[in-house]
């Protein structure tokens, strides 16, 4: 799952002293960090107050910056403005830099500094740091806001952050010092990108911006009533069949109708479209959201509207569905041409040429079918996997070496970019560590980059590692494969924990690995949006309950903690495993989605292969999870040398 997380952040600035890193390295002592923190917790006690109170052996530590930004943040004032500069100078791009602008620019909008705004402000992700910096545009030379830059920031479908407030209202006001504004034709642009992500308390807030006059305004009204109430839609007293915009209000209320009843759904889309004469496209776009959810429901009209829908029209999701129905019924005809006929960027996905190799097995055409399988058993994927179990071929892993590696590994460890990140990841300040260690991964090749993967991997930060040869996968100029980095892309990180849960609960250590290099990459700190915390992202009440079978009293504030997550985590899948019989498939499905989901799935797809049975998980995210989770656990039974069969970890689904 994929995982966000907030976390505060502290800052700090300087009085210039001249530090420099010879060659560009720095040569930190572990005693150093212990001497760092104390001298930073008096920085903000407030018992240091100038940089020659630093004791100098800190002076050439790579986060020596980071006192010197403490300094100037704990005392932030307008004078502090020549060391402010001095600190850019010296920092320029470092990340460091960024955090203290941010701060810097706060204070002068605080103080109404628009001039020095101006003149110091650093391009910035911050929306809201964004917004400050435009508004002393405003002020001092308004000639210089264009259209554009109206345009970009105004026309979102969320609500800005409140300091854009300001700057918006002189915008709307449509004072004469401005050549340009809001218009009422760009907030109905913005209505429109609301509407499109089904922001409506946006609209409706953004509706009352509109005069009286504009043409858009009772329109909106009426969508917004329709959004309410989708079942207006057949007053035809209420719309016009003239009417461009009454059309897109009509097939958004057929739109917020088809999930729960398709049936009606058809039958108003089809009678309106007798009526209001919808475009190709706008027909053929809500009749694919029909077809997708009778497909959903097991409904026999699903081939029916599919058949129905030019091929030009027929969305990648509608066409997934129709061959996955196939794969369901086993019928292999239709499965190898439902393929066949797919644009080849579909096609020459994994998944479809896995499913069309099966076909040609099934339909007699073996030279066919080896021949792609052939071909997908040489990735180190979930296919590739499956393409080894079909041919009878044990799967390998290749773990990575390079005779000059520790050399490499050595120079970057020397760099300060690299010390500051490495540094940080000791102390556990995970989000600046990433932040550094982002910065520093930016300015190196790619080989080199290989080479940043094992220094993380060295120090245990198993998350930089992996992430970091994932930067290298996305770059189409990379000449490196996945096949050959096993060591380094699934770690058996907390090996000690894991073994002891695994024999406590008698199950599978490569499971529990497998789980939690998907849920986390082994960050220990992560936190999902739904509240799912740590290492193997369990959820709070989840947690509790584990902790109440396991006699143990619950602190939701150590759920983070490797040791408590881990244990509770591998206690549930105990529980799943044991719930289906230790079958593997359902298990993991289990872990992501919940038994009650699974429960509700097999009730529907029973009696089938589990390559087939997992193809029919509703849930896209549920199902990438349990092919990663199958994947990785027989990556991690041949990382501990135990036995992996596939037959085993695939059985076949017949709860």
């Amino acid at each position: 799952m994929k995982v966000f997380h907030r976390i505060s952040l502290f800052i700090f600035i300087i009085i210039i002293t001249t530090v420099k890193y010879a060659d560009g390295v720095v040569n930190d002592n572990d005693n150093d960090i212990d001497l760092y923190v104390d001298t930073e917790y008096k920085i903000k006690k407030g018992d240091i107050k100038h940089t020659y109170e630093i004791n100098k052996k800190l002076n050439n530590y790579s986060l020596y910056p980071y006192l010197e930004y403490t300094l100037i943040k704990n005392n932030l004032d307008i004078t502090d403005r020549d060391k402010i500069l001095k600190f850019y100078q010296k920092y320029k791009k470092e990340p460091v830099t960024k955090i203290l602008n941010y701060y810097w620019i706060s204070h002068l909008y605080k103080h109404k500094k628009w001039n020095l705004i101006l003149q110091d402000y650093k391009t910035n992700k911050s929306t809201k740091l964004k917004c400050m910096h435009l508004y002393a545009m405003q002020q001092i030379h308004p000639e210089k806001i264009t259209n554009k830059i109206i345009e970009d920031l105004w026309v979102y479908e969320k609500s800005r952050p409140e300091v854009c407030d300001n700057l918006f209202e002189i915008w709307l006001k449509n004072p004469n010092s401005n050549k340009y504004y809001i218009t009422d034709a760009l907030i109905q642009k913005r209505i429109k990108k609301a509407i499109e992500y089904n922001n409506f308390s946006l609209v409706k807030y953004l509706n009352k911006k509109l005069p009286e006059s504009d043409k858009f305004k009772k329109d909106n009204l009426l969508f917004i009533k329709i959004n309410n109430n989708p079942n207006l839609i057949t007053q035809d007293n209420l719309f016009d069949n003239k009417n461009e915009y009454h059309k897109e209000i009509i097939l958004h209320g057929v739109k917020k109708i088809y999930f729960k009843d398709p049936n009606r759904a058809l039958t108003l889309l089809n009678k309106s479209q007798n009526k209001y004469s919808f475009s190709k496209k706008q027909y053929n776009n809500i009749k694919n959201l029909i077809a997708i959810r009778f497909f959903q429901t097991n409904d026999d009209k699903a081939k029916q509207i599919y058949n129905q829908i030019p091929y030009e029209y027929k969305s990648e999701q509608l066409i997934t569905l129709s061959v996955k129905d196939s794969i369901k019924n086993n019928n292999w005809n239709n499965i190898q041409i439902k393929i066949k006929n797919m644009p080849d960027k579909l096609k020459n996905k994994n998944i479809w040429q896995y499913w069309l190799a099966k076909a040609y097995d099934k339909n007699n055409k073996k030279q066919a079918a080896n021949k792609i399988m052939q071909k997908l058993a040489k990735k180190n994927n979930y296919y590739g996997f499956l393409a080894q179990n079909f041919l009878k071929k044990k799967p390998k892993v290749i773990n990575y070496k390079n005779i000059n590696s520790k050399a490499k590994i050595s120079k970057l460890e020397k760099k300060p970019d690299f010390q500051r990140a490495l540094n940080f990841y000791k102390l556990k300040r995970y989000y600046l560590a990433r932040k550094e260690w982002n910065y520093a991964t930016q300015k190196i090749n790619n080989q080199d980059l290989i080479y940043a993967a094992m220094l993380a991997a060295k120090y245990g930060w198993h998350d930089r590692a992996i992430i970091t040869l994932t930067i290298i996968s996305e770059n189409k100029n990379h000449s490196y494969s996945h096949n050959n980095m096993s060591n380094l892309l699934f770690p058996v990180a907390n090996k000690n924990l894991i073994m002891t849960e695994a024999k406590s609960n008698d199950i599978d250590p490569a499971l529990i690995l497998a789980v939690t290099r998907t849920e986390s990459h082994f960050m220990p700190d992560v936190g999902s949006e739904k509240g799912a915390q740590g290492l193997m992202q369990l959820m709070p009440k989840t947690a509790k309950g584990i902790a109440q079978k396991l006699k143990i009293k619950f602190d939701k504030s150590k759920l983070k903690n490797p040791q408590v997550n881990i244990k509770y985590g591998s206690f549930y899948l105990k529980e799943m495993l044991g719930v289906y019989k230790n079958n593997l498939v359902l298990a993991a499905t289990a872990y992501n989605a919940g038994p009650t989901n699974v429960r509700r799935w097999l009730e529907k797809y029973n009696h089938m292969t589990a390559d087939a049975w997992i193809e029919m998980i509703p849930y896209r995210e549920t199902r990438n999870y349990t092919k990663k989770v199958l994947t990785y656990t027989a990556i991690y039974q041949m990382m501990l040398n135990q036995k992996c069969e596939l037959s085993d970890i695939l059985p076949k689904i017949m709860h």
